[in-house]
């Protein structure tokens, strides 16, 4: 696989034609929990781009980014947000997929970077249009406004056009990271735990039917995790546990797949 993906990067002629090769292999060595790996490599294609991150991101950095992005969109409702045109820009479409591809393992490797790519996501999609993902970027920015700025009102705002572009653009996998972010992080804020398991639950399904493994084992776990906590009967929790892992395991989503036999251990000391 790895050869045939050197192949293909010296075949092609351009940086766009090479676009979706490095999103796989980002994606690849996420799954692999080659998270470093992951980044390293959205970090060197998107500076093709002209787009630098520091390499290593300070709180003063954060706070920069967040004013610069909270500027762009001071005179702007969701609505307008909601309705800006659609990006065109084959450019500014390919940098958008580099730096989606590495929000997830940033968030778990390099949280300090985590934070300036989605604010860089933000803003492209504010000065050039909103792109599917932008649904995906927008649902990260809403994290961002409450655990960093501890705005629930706007990240609920951000949230919801998450979604509401989500179905818009109608892109299974971006549906099902849209889904995934706001069930994991932001429903709950105003609303009871066992709200977020219906739109856990569709990303769950949307992960398996599209073959995004690693949300298929984002959601799961998330969905084990509420679970537990809004006091689901222990019997038939352990047992739908088992089920999440069973499915993880053979898709060897092991990460996960761990978080949740922590969940079906700590049930059954429970029921001992």
């Amino acid at each position: 696989c790895e050869q045939s993906v050197e192949e293909v990067l010296i075949q092609a002629k351009t940086l766009l034609e090479k676009i979706k090769v490095y999103e796989i292999r980002i994606q690849a060595y996420t799954s692999q929990q080659k998270l470093l790996e992951a980044i390293s490599i959205g970090r060197e294609v998107l500076k093709k781009f002209g787009i630098n991150f520091p390499q290593n991101p300070t709180p003063e950095d954060i706070q920069k980014g967040l004013e610069e992005t909270a500027t762009l969109i001071s005179d702007k409702t969701i609505e307008q947000l909601k309705n800006l045109p659609s990006i065109k820009d084959k450019h500014q479409l390919a940098i958008m997929r580099i730096a989606s591809s590495m929000i997830p393992p940033a968030y778990i490797a390099d949280q300090m970077l985590f934070p300036l790519i989605i604010l860089s996501q933000v803003n492209l999609s504010i000065q050039h249009g909103n792109g599917a993902l932008s649904a995906f970027c927008y649902a990260c920015y809403a994290i961002l406004l409450k655990s960093i700025i501890d705005d629930i009102e706007s990240s609920n705002k951000f949230g919801r056009l998450a979604l509401d572009l989500a179905e818009e653009f109608d892109y299974k996998d971006i549906k099902a990271k849209t889904y995934y972010v706001n069930g994991a992080f932001i429903i709950h804020s105003n609303s009871h735990i066992k709200e977020t398991l219906p739109i856990l639950l569709k990303a769950y399904k949307l992960g398996l039917e599209i073959g995004s493994l690693d949300f298929v084992g984002y959601s799961a776990k998330e969905i084990c995790h509420h679970s537990f906590f809004i006091g689901k009967e222990l019997t038939e929790l352990e047992e739908q546990i088992e089920n999440y892992i069973d499915v993880l395991d053979t898709l060897k989503q092991f990460t996960t797949s761990n978080c949740c036999k922590i969940f079906r251990q700590s049930i059954l000391n429970f029921q001992s």
